[in-house]
C-alpha cells in the first residue's frame, strides 16, 4: 500500500482500480501475458512493469500465484516490489556505458588517423632514402668512377716506361681496385631490379 499510495493520494481510491489502469500502454501485453499465464499455471512472473505515479513513471516487479478456495473459487495474489531505483541504476549505466563506447570510438578513430600519419611518413622516410642512395650511386658511377677512368689513362700516359714498374703497376692496381669498389658501391646502393 504504501508504494500504490506513491501513485495517487487517495489509496481507498487506488485499491478500487484495476491494475490495468496504471500501465502503460506499451506494457499491457505483457501484462496480459502474465495474467494468462497466471490463470493457466496457477503462478506467473517476474515480470518488469512500469506503472502511472503521481510524479511520473516508476516500475514494479510483479510476481502472482492463484489459490482456490473452499468454494473451488481461484483467488489471485500479486506480489509488487518498486524496482525504480535498480531501473533508474541501469538506465544511468546504459547512458554511460553508451558515452563510454562514444569515447573509444573517438579515441580509436583518433588512434587510427595517427598510426596513418605514422604510416606516411614512414613511406615518405623510405622513399627520401631511396632518393639519396639513388643519388649517391648515380654520383659515385657518373662522376668518381670517371675521375678514377681519367688518372689511371693519366698515370699510364704520364709515367715514364722507364720509371720503377713495380711502382706505376701498383699505383694503377690501386686505381683499379678503387674504380671496381666504386662500382660494387653503386651496384649495393642502387641494384637493378
Amino acid at each position: 500500500q504504501h508504494m500504490l499510495g506513491l501513485v495517487f493520494e487517495d489509496t481507498k481510491y487506488l485499491l478500487g482500480q484495476p491494475l490495468v489502469v496504471l500501465l502503460y500502454i506499451d506494457d499491457w501485453s505483457i501484462f496480459r501475458s502474465f495474467m494468462k499465464n497466471l490463470d493457466l499455471d496457477m503462478k506467473a512472473g517476474p515480470v518488469e512493469l512500469r506503472l502511472r505515479g503521481k510524479s511520473g513513471p516508476f516500475y514494479v516487479h510483479l510476481e502472482g500465484v492463484v489459490k482456490v478456495d473452499a468454494k473451488q473459487q481461484k483467488q489471485f495474489r500479486l506480489a509488487m516490489v518498486d524496482i525504480s531505483e535498480r531501473k533508474r541504476a541501469e538506465e544511468k549505466l546504459k547512458r554511460l556505458n553508451e558515452t563510454l563506447e562514444q569515447k573509444v570510438a573517438e579515441r580509436t578513430a583518433i588512434a587510427e588517423k595517427r598510426a596513418y600519419q605514422l604510416q606516411q611518413l614512414a613511406l615518405e622516410l623510405s622513399r627520401a632514402e631511396e632518393r639519396q642512395r639513388q643519388q649517391i650511386a648515380q654520383i659515385l658511377h657518373d662522376d668518381l668512377q670517371q675521375y678514377l677512368a681519367a688518372l689511371r689513362f693519366q698515370l699510364q700516359m704520364y709515367l715514364p716506361e722507364k720509371a720503377d714498374g713495380l711502382r706505376k703497376q701498383k699505383l694503377i692496381q690501386l686505381v683499379d681496385e678503387s674504380i671496381q669498389k666504386c662500382r660494387s658501391l653503386s651496384y649495393e646502393l642502387n641494384p637493378p631490379v
